[in-house]
C-alpha cells in the first residue's frame, strides 16, 4: 500500500519542485506505475503461477523433486532427516512389538509416511521380505537412511532385536531432530528480523530521502 498508493501522490510534489529524485525511490516507483497500469498483465500472471506451483507439487515428478530436496538440502536435511528416521522407527518399532508381522509392518510404515522416497524404500523393503531375501538387500543400499542406522537394523534383524532396536534408534534420531529444529528456530528469527528491517529500511528511504531533498531545495532559496 505504501509503494501503491503513498509513494506516487509524493512523486507529484517533487515533479512540480522540479527536484531530482534518488534511484531508489525512482525504481519503487517504476515497480509501482508498472504494476498499477499493467495489473491486468501481473494479476494474471501471479495466479497461473502459483496455480502452476500447486499443480506441479502434486504431480508425480514435483513430489519426488520437493521430497529428494528435503533429504538433501543443506538446511532441510539436518532436522527433516533424523526426523522422518525417528518417526518410521518409532512406528516400525511399535508394531512389531505388538505382534504385527514384518511384512504388514513395513506396508503400513508405508501408508503412514508421506516423503515418496522413504515410501519407495519400504516398498522394496517390503518386496524383498516377500522374496525371502529380508532386509539387507534394499536397507545398505537406501542412502537416505545413514549408515550407522542400516548396520544396526540389519544387525538386529539377524539377531532377532528388530523391534527393540527401531525404538532406540527412534528415540536417538527423534532427540536429534528435536535439537536441530530448535537451532534452526534460533538461527532463522534472527535472518527474518534482518529481511525484513532490511525491507522496511528501503521503503522508508525511498518515501524519507525526496522530503529531505525537497526541504534542502525549499530553504536554500528554490522556487
Amino acid at each position: 500500500t505504501l509503494i501503491l498508493v503513498v509513494l506516487p501522490k509524493f512523486s507529484s510534489t517533487f515533479e512540480q519542485f522540479n527536484t531530482p529524485l534518488p534511484a531508489i525511490t525512482k525504481a519503487l516507483l517504476g515497480a509501482a506505475d508498472e504494476l498499477r497500469v499493467r495489473w491486468w498483465l501481473w494479476l494474471p500472471a501471479s495466479a497461473a503461477a502459483v496455480t502452476g506451483a500447486a499443480v506441479w507439487r502434486r504431480s508425480e515428478q514435483g513430489r519426488r523433486a520437493i521430497d529428494s530436496w528435503a533429504l538433501h538440502a543443506a538446511g532441510g536435511a539436518g532436522v527433516v532427516r533424523p526426523l522422518l528416521i525417528g518417526r518410521t522407527c518409532r512406528m516400525l518399532g511399535l508394531l512389531l512389538q505388538s505382534g504385527v508381522p514384518l511384512l504388514d509392518a513395513l506396508r503400513l510404515c508405508k501408508q503412514a509416511i508421506s516423503n515418496g522416497l522413504y515410501q519407495e524404500l519400504f516398498d522394496e523393503l517390503a518386496n524383498s521380505v516377500v522374496n525371502g531375501r529380508g532386509l539387507a538387500g534394499p536397507l545398505s543400499e537406501a542412502e537416505v537412511v545413514p549408515v550407522s542406522a542400516r548396520e544396526m537394523l540389519l544387525t538386529a534383524e539377524r539377531t532377532g532385536n528388530l523391534a527393540e532396536v527401531s525404538q532406540m534408534l527412534a528415540g536417538y534420531y527423534e532427540e536429534e531432530a528435536e535439537s536441530r529444529m530448535r537451532t534452526a528456530v534460533k538461527l532463522l528469527e534472527p535472518i527474518i528480523t534482518v529481511i525484513m528491517g532490511a525491507v522496511v529500511a528501503v521503503v522508508v528511504l525511498a518515501v524519507m530521502l525526496p522530503i529531505f531533498d525537497l526541504s534542502s531545495f525549499t530553504h536554500g532559496g528554490g522556487p
